[in-house]
């Protein structure tokens, strides 16, 4: 019968035992918390925005040329594309909101909006309506939605920027609405167009690269912990330190990686990433 100082020492003397016993621990805290969230029952309104702009002011300077909406002349012209969506397993009723607080569109300082329209719905039974009031904002009424529902609006105004639009309104039992375009952000505009649209999709080159990030790590971890043939290319170090440094390295990886892998929004809201 094998006791525990043995079996202790048949530990310590194999290092694949460390690192199994390493990787189970990791797995079984991160599927306690992943089935903990899982579990979770919430409100979540999350909403994206991508922006184009179309007419830049320094663009019309020109006396000959002059841009008319409904008889007035603007400056700037931008489209952008707005997607909302429910990312909680509670269902949000229109009854949810806030009366002092509505569900609405706004734009900030010098920025009008000119006109909107919904070009997506994920499910038809929502009952989903944008209306534009005198006030220069868009009023979003619906019935309900679900996890993973939602619509993609497309707002027509005078700003130049994403940030020129905010989505703003109070729900019960949510803290806030989430601006969830954080991974547009990491990935710089200027990256997109070195590649022609008509060959490679953006969100394509997105994933890519972040599938680069994921497998890198694990390539790393190959070379790092397997011992080479030839004695030279051995790395000599402890074990736990070779670990220490894997996570350094490995973590910052993999956490970029997820963000590139992962949609801006939810499956099936394809025509948000889709060229305007």
């Amino acid at each position: 019968m094998i006791n525990l100082t043995t079996l202790l020492e048949l530990i310590n003397k194999n290092p694949w035992l460390n690192i199994l016993f390493i990787v189970l621990a990791v797995l079984g805290i991160f599927f306690t918390i992943f089935f903990y969230i899982k579990s979770i029952r919430s409100r979540k309104p999350i909403y994206c925005i991508r922006t184009i702009n179309l007419v830049k002011e320094k663009t019309i300077r020109v006396d000959s040329i002059s841009i008319l909406f409904e008889d007035n002349k603007i400056d700037n012209l931008s489209i952008s594309k707005i997607a909302i969506w429910n990312e909680g397993r509670e269902t949000i009723n229109y009854s949810d909101i806030a009366k002092n607080d509505l569900f609405r569109i706004e734009s900030i300082t010098h920025t009008s909006i000119l006109d909107c329209q919904i070009i997506f719905e994920k499910n038809s039974a929502n009952g989903f309506k944008v209306i534009k009031s005198e006030n220069n904002r868009i009023n979003i009424e619906f019935d309900y939605f679900d996890k993973y529902e939602g619509i993609v609006i497309q707002v027509y105004h005078t700003g130049t920027m994403s940030s020129d639009l905010l989505l703003k309104g109070s729900f019960k039992g949510t803290k806030s609405i989430t601006r969830n375009d954080n991974t547009l952000r990491l990935f710089p505009r200027f990256i997109y167009e070195m590649f022609k649209y008509e060959y490679i999709k953006p969100y394509f080159v997105r994933r890519t690269i972040g599938i680069i990030m994921l497998i890198f790590p694990l390539i790393l971890s190959i070379l790092f912990l397997v011992k080479s043939s030839s004695p030279e290319k051995i790395i000599e170090a402890p074990l736990w330190t070779k670990l220490s440094y894997l996570s350094i390295i490995t973590i910052p990886y993999w956490w970029l990686g997820y963000r590139f892998v992962k949609r801006p929004v939810p499956k099936g809201f394809n025509i948000f990433e889709d060229e305007f």
